[in-house]
């Protein structure tokens, strides 16, 4: 193989080495974009997990609330005597 013979691989070797260069780097940005990605998806669950702890508090402080109010004021009473007017009617 002649020095002009080899010219044309060592052209087409030198293309394809920054083809696959170019590739690295863009595989390796896309990556990076992923990661970052997830780290959003993360930081989102983190918010709606706190989100749904606090209302399941308010929730129950909510019903306690309720129902010292109802036992209280002797509402307990008169709601169970309602419900079970209603179940015998119904």
């Amino acid at each position: 193989m002649s020095v002009n013979d080899r010219a044309p691989v060592a052209v087409r070797f030198l293309r394809q080495e920054a083809e696959n260069f170019a590739l690295f780097n863009y595989v390796t940005e896309l990556n990076g974009e992923i990661e970052a990605r997830q780290e959003e998806v993360n930081s989102v669950q983190q918010n709606i997990d706190a989100t749904h702890d606090e209302q399941q508090e308010t929730i129950a402080a909510t019903e306690h609330e309720l129902e010292t109010l109802m036992v209280g004021g002797g509402l307990h009473r008169r709601y169970n005597e309602t419900r079970m007017s209603n179940l015998a009617q119904g």
